[in-house]
C-alpha cells in the first residue's frame, strides 16, 4: 500500500457546553468566566488552579462531551502566565487534535463509483491561534485493496483543515482494474491516519514532535449488481420535529432577470437541521406548480441548493413548496453532490413543509452553470423527465440500451413525422448520452410541433438545462480546464435564436466572438451573418455601414479558410 501525506492546522474552535458540577457550585454567576477573572488577576493559584487544570484537561481529551473553548482561553492565559508546564502545553496541544469525520456511500453502483468524504473535526482549543500541527500518513483500502487515491495534488491534499468544514472529497473509480475483484455485496472503507503532532520549532529550526497518534476505523458500504436498485433511505415519520425544520429554512431569493424575462433564480439554506432531510422542491403560484429539484441535507449541516426556472411574467409572489421524498434522497447519493450526501440513510417524512409568499424580486442575473454529469446520473435525470408508462422508456430502464431506444423513437418518427412526445423523449436520450447538439435540435423541433403546454414546459426545461451546461464547458470554473469553442458556439446559437434563454442577440455576438477567435468555424459564420444583417453590435453611424461589410467578410473568410461550406457559398456569391 502506497501511504498519501496530508497536514492540518489546528486553530480555534470548539463548541459551547454544559459546565462540571464541580465548578458550577462555585458561584451563581458563569464559573469559567470567573476562573478566567480570577487566574487574569492572580487570584487563583495553588489547589484551585491545579483542580482547575485538571479539569479542563479531562474536558478536553472526552470527545464524547461538546467543547466549550473558553477552557482553552483558560489554559492558554495558564501558559502565558507561567502556571503551566511544558509537559502541560504538550499535552494541550497534543488533545487539541482530534478525529476525524469520514462519509462513505452506503451503495454504489461500480459505474458511479465510490465516493468518500473526510472532514477534520474541530480542534479543541481556545479562542487565540496556537502553533500546532499534525502531519499524517493515510492508509486505506477496499476490502484489503489499496486506493488507488483522490486526485488532488499535494498541496491540495495538505489543505485538511480543523475548523468546521474543512476537508475534501472524491469519488473512487471503481472501474479502475485494480478492483476487479471487488464483487457486488457487503464491502468494507478501511482508514488508517498515523498522526505526527508538532508545535513550533526545536533549536535546529527544524518542528518539534510533542504527540503521536493513530486514528483508525472501518466502514461498511455495498457494491450494488449492474440490475439493482439502491434501497430508498429510511423514513422518520417525527413529527415533533416539525417546527425545528421549519426555523431550519431560509429562502436567500427568487430573482427574476430583468432581461431574459421568464429566467428565475432561487436559493435556499437550511441551517443544522436535527435530521437528515430530502425533497422535491417546487414553486407554486395561481394552481401552478414548477419542480426545481431534489434538495437534501445531513444532520447538523449547513446547506445551500440554488436552481434556475422558467417563471412565466407577471407573477409577483411564489410559495417555495418541499414535499419528503425518498426518491430525492436516492437521486442525489447518485448526483454530483454525493461526497456532502452519502449519509442520508434516514430522513425525515411528513407534509410537505411551505415557505409562503415569497416575493420576486428582479435583477440581473446569469444562469447557473451545470456541469454535463456522469453517465449514470445523466441516464437517471433523463428518465425522471420522461413518460414512465411510455413501452421505449420502460424498455431503456430495464436495458439502459440507449441505441435500441432512439432507434424505437426514430421509426415512431418516420410513421408519424412531428410527434412532439418522440422528440422531447429522443432529446432527453440525447443528452444523457453527452449528445448536446443533436438534443437540442430535437428539443427545437419538438417545440415547433406546438405540444401542450405542460410539454412546452418540459422542453423549455430541457432547453435551459443544455444552455447551463454549455455554459460550464464555455465558461469552466477551472482555470485549468480550457473553454470548450464548440459550447461557445452553441450557446450563441441559443441566444441568437431563443433556445432555452431568451433572445439576446448581444450575448450572441459575445459568445460567437469567443468561439471565433478560438478557431470554431461555424461561429464565425454565424458571427458573419449577425454583421450581415447590423446585428448583435453597436457602432457609430457614421461608420456604421463600411464596418459591418468589413466584419462581415472578413470572419467569411476566415470562416472558408476552414473550410466551412456556407461560407464558401457566400464568397462566391458576395465576394466580387
Amino acid at each position: 500500500m502506497s501511504p498519501r501525506n496530508f497536514g492540518l492546522m489546528a486553530v480555534c474552535a470548539g463548541y459551547l457546553a454544559c459546565l462540571p458540577a464541580a465548578f458550577t457550585q462555585t458561584s451563581s454567576k458563569d464559573p469559567v468566566a470567573e476562573l478566567q477573572t480570577s487566574l487574569q488577576q492572580d487570584k487563583l493559584d495553588g489547589e484551585d488552579l491545579a483542580a482547575a487544570i485538571t479539569k479542563a484537561f479531562q474536558l478536553q481529551a472526552d470527545e464524547s462531551i461538546p467543547w466549550d473553548n473558553r477552557w482553552g482561553n483558560f489554559l492558554q492565559l495558564a501558559r502565558e502566565k507561567g502556571k503551566l508546564s511544558d509537559d502541560q502545553w504538550r499535552t494541550y496541544l497534543s488533545q487539541a487534535v482530534r478525529g476525524v469525520t469520514i462519509r462513505v456511500a452506503s451503495q454504489v453502483k461500480r459505474g458511479a463509483g465510490l465516493p468518500i468524504f473526510i472532514e477534520q473535526n474541530y480542534a479543541r482549543t481556545g479562542g487565540k491561534p496556537v502553533a500546532v500541527k499534525a502531519i499524517g500518513v493515510r492508509q486505506d483500502d477496499l476490502s484489503g485493496i489499496a486506493l488507488k487515491g483522490p486526485p488532488f495534488s499535494r498541496k491540495e491534499a495538505m489543505n485538511l483543515s480543523s475548523f468546521s468544514g474543512g476537508g475534501f472529497g472524491w469519488t473512487e473509480d471503481l472501474t479502475d482494474e485494480r478492483y476487479a475483484a471487488l464483487k457486488p455485496g457487503p464491502q468494507t472503507y478501511h482508514y488508517r491516519y498515523e498522526v505526527t503532532i508538532t508545535g513550533g520549532a526545536g533549536p535546529d529550526g527544524k518542528p518539534v514532535t510533542i504527540g503521536q497518534r493513530v486514528i483508525e476505523g472501518r466502514i461498511p458500504w455495498r457494491l450494488l449488481a449492474d440490475n439493482e436498485s439502491r434501497t430508498p433511505p429510511t423514513l422518520q415519520p417525527d413529527p415533533t420535529l416539525r417546527p425545528a425544520l421549519e426555523k431550519a429554512f431560509r429562502v436567500q431569493y427568487v430573482i427574476r432577470d430583468d432581461r431574459d424575462k421568464t429566467l428565475t433564480q432561487v436559493m435556499i439554506q437550511v441551517d443544522k437541521p436535527p435530521v437528515g432531510m430530502a425533497f422535491d422542491m417546487s414553486l407554486r403560484a395561481g394552481g401552478d406548480t414548477w419542480l426545481l429539484g431534489p434538495v437534501g441535507w445531513a444532520r447538523s449541516k449547513i446547506g445551500w441548493w440554488a436552481f434556475d426556472l422558467d417563471l412565466p411574467e407577471g407573477i409577483k409572489r411564489v410559495d417555495v413548496v418541499l414535499k419528503p421524498s425518498a426518491q430525492a434522497a436516492v437521486a442525489l447519493a447518485e448526483s454530483s453532490d454525493r461526497h456532502r450526501l452519502s449519509d442520508l440513510e434516514t430522513i425525515w417524512d411528513g407534509p410537505e413543509i411551505v415557505i409562503p409568499a415569497v416575493a420576486v424580486r428582479s435583477q440581473r442575473i446569469k444562469m447557473i452553470k451545470i456541469r454535463p454529469p456522469a453517465k449514470p446520473e445523466a441516464v437517471a435525470y433523463a428518465l425522471a423527465q420522461m413518460e414512465p408508462a411510455d413501452p421505449v422508456v420502460q424498455q431503456w430502464k430495464t436495458d439502459a440500451d440507449s441505441a435500441r431506444a432512439r432507434a424505437q423513437l426514430e421509426q415512431q418518427l418516420t410513421a408519424r413525422p412531428g410527434g412532439a412526445t418522440a422528440l422531447y423523449e429522443l432529446g432527453c436520450i440525447l443528452t444523457a448520452d453527452g449528445e448536446l447538439p443533436g438534443a437540442m435540435k430535437r428539443f427545437v423541433e419538438a417545440r415547433a410541433a406546438e405540444p401542450p403546454a405542460t410539454l412546452t414546459r418540459q422542453i423549455q426545461r430541457q432547453q435551459r438545462r443544455l444552455c447551463a451546461m454549455w455554459l460550464s464547458l464555455a465558461d469552466p470554473q477551472n482555470a485549468q480546464t480550457a473553454a470548450d469553442p464548440a459550447a461557445m458556439a452553441a450557446l450563441g446559437a441559443a441566444y441568437e435564436h431563443g433556445w432555452g434563454a431568451g433572445v439576446d442577440l448581444q450575448e450572441a455576438k459575445r459568445w460567437y466572438l469567443n468561439a471565433a477567435n478560438a478557431g470554431n468555424a461555424e461561429a464565425m459564420c454565424r458571427l458573419a451573418s449577425l454583421y450581415e444583417h447590423k446585428s448583435g453590435a453597436t457602432v457609430p453611424a457614421e461608420q456604421g455601414d463600411e464596418w459591418y461589410r468589413t466584419q462581415t467578410l472578413e470572419w467569411y473568410r476566415k470562416a472558408a479558410t476552414l473550410g466551412n461550406a456556407e461560407a464558401k457559398q457566400w464568397i462566391t456569391t458576395h465576394d466580387h
